[in-house]
């Protein structure tokens, strides 16, 4: 994105006659003095004559989980992208967030007709909330900063994803948020480097219990097909990894 500060007239009939305006316009001269090494954006598309990005693709250069193999051991991916909309009434009405790329995350829809639906719950921040925020949220809950997995609320987003980090990745020290454990520790801001892939570690294979659902899902009153759910997991020994980052 165009690091250079944008310009606009608050005094401009269009700001007058859409108050919402003014807030978008306010968060897009905010990214000027956004600085991040693993954070990237793009406007992608804009509302009115002055051209006000409502819609924008980030990039982010972060370490996080984009699936899981057949032991159930993470999958790794270092380039994530998300699609943030906001709508005619943002603040008030809150942004749409997706995932363009898989992450395995309890907190985003793994599938299904919402897959990549991310739940920002930015009722918890009030209308003060900006852009900024969002970003900071996006990118702690791909480090597994953040997560919720508790079937409480504002409830996880993805049931099954949920399952696993409670039963077999928090036991196996892959995440636990109480504990500090986290996927990626790179600063979101300032002048820190996106982190390297690693080569991760060869850990003997185990094979989950498995069982079909007994019953149908619903989600948004929606009957979806029964599914293969993972109803139990089996603890693994797992050595700890460091991450290493890019000198340069």
């Amino acid at each position: 994105m165009n690091k250079e500060k944008p310009i606009y007239d608050f005094q401009n009939e269009i700001f007058k006659k859409n108050p919402f305006y003014k807030r978008l316009a306010k968060d897009h001269l905010s990214l000027s003095e956004f600085e991040s090494n693993v954070i990237k954006l793009e406007v992608i598309d804009t509302r009115s004559a002055l051209n006000i990005p409502c819609e924008y693709l980030v990039h982010f250069h972060v370490r996080s989980i984009v699936g899981i193999k057949e032991n159930l051991l993470p999958i790794y991916g270092y380039q994530h992208k998300v699609r943030i909309t906001f709508p005619p009434k943002y603040p008030i009405e809150p942004p749409e967030l997706y995932m363009v790329t898989d992450v395995w995350h309890p907190n985003i829809k793994w599938d299904g007709k919402y897959k990549g639906r991310i739940c920002g719950n930015t009722k918890g921040f009030g209308l003060g909330y900006d852009l900024f925020l969002l970003l900071i949220r996006i990118g702690e809950m791909l480090q597994f900063k953040q997560y919720h997995a508790e079937y409480t609320p504002p409830f996880p987003e993805d049931i099954n994803v949920a399952k696993w980090v409670l039963e077999f990745a928090e036991p196996n020290k892959i995440v636990n948020k109480k504990e500090g454990i986290v996927v990626d520790e790179t600063p979101l801001v300032g002048d820190a480097m996106p982190p390297k892939p690693i080569d991760e570690p060869i850990i003997e294979p185990i094979k989950p219990e498995i069982k079909a659902e007994t019953k149908a899902i619903t989600e948004e009153n929606k009957t979806i097909p029964k599914k293969i759910i993972i109803t139990s997991f089996k603890k693994i020994e797992k050595k700890p990894m460091n991450i290493n980052r890019i000198d340069d």
